[in-house]
């Protein structure tokens, strides 16, 4: 695991791993300001109003660490 300038260990989640064709990559300190960049960036470009119970588990099993 590698820490960031903080000494949280950074999560990282590729849009692409969960909308194919997209490059948008969504990085945080915690696994919630992952999704909370993401919903944002879902909303924002692929007009997604809320992210679903079942797009949330797509989008947490799709978030690695750095």
């Amino acid at each position: 695991m590698v820490a960031n300038e903080g000494g949280a260990v950074a999560k990282e989640l590729r849009c692409g791993d969960v909308m194919p064709g997209c490059t948008f990559v969504a990085s945080g300190a915690t696994e919630e300001e992952v999704l909370q960049k993401t919903a944002q960036h879902a909303k924002d470009k692929h007009n997604v109003r809320q992210l679903t119970p079942d797009l949330v588990v797509k989008v947490r099993a799709a978030i690695r660490t750095k």
